[in-house]
């Protein structure tokens, strides 16, 4: 739901004129201000399994800016991801790094937060569009071109790594609010 939920931000409230705006925006603030956003535009998925939840914007106040609600929207895909790792914690699966791919993982700032509230390394190919990569790779084995998809990897390029450096105290504070967040849902 990412996605559609910066594209509901550009096309649905108009807040954004383009999705990469978010980054920029993102940038401009130091923190979130306080607001935090719960984006159960459709329900709520995992790991809260809430249908019937509804989207949430809470602390806001004069001084909040788009650049807050923004970045509140960003965040909120990170903390998501940080309760779906506790969730798989849970059951014994400890993540030990997390590969993003897409169009929002050109996102540099989001790519950061990730690795800064999961608290470890996210890895992003150069190429973002993996659907398309994988295609035009299973589309070279069929062609002969490769002799197989393990040949057919020379087709990735480069790797970019983002390392967490958020202080604990930090990513706990960010971590609260969210749940606090979630609690009024």
């Amino acid at each position: 739901m990412a996605g559609s939920l910066i594209k509901w931000l550009r096309d649905g409230v108009g807040m954004l004129a383009s999705a990469a705006e978010t980054e920029e925006l993102a940038r401009a603030v130091p923190d979130n201000g306080g607001v935090y956003f719960v984006p159960a535009l459709s329900g709520l998925g995992a790991p809260h399994w809430r249908p019937d939840a509804t989207g949430q914007i809470s602390g806001l106040t004069f001084a909040t800016t788009k650049a807050h609600i923004a970045r509140a929207a960003l965040e909120s895909v990170s903390t998501q991801a940080h309760d779906l790792k506790e969730a798989f914690a849970a059951d014994q699966v400890r993540w030990e790094r997390l590969k993003i791919d897409g169009g929002m993982a050109a996102n540099d700032w989001l790519a950061q937060d990730l690795a800064d509230i999961l608290d470890l390394p996210v890895e992003r190919p150069d190429f973002v569009e993996t659907t398309a990569l994988g295609a035009a790779m299973l589309a070279g084995v069929g062609v002969g071109v490769f002799a197989s998809l393990e040949d057919a990897t020379a087709m990735r390029k480069g790797l970019h790594s983002f390392m967490p450096s958020m202080a604990p105290e930090v990513r706990q504070k960010r971590l609260s609010g969210w749940r606090a967040a979630l609690a009024r849902l």
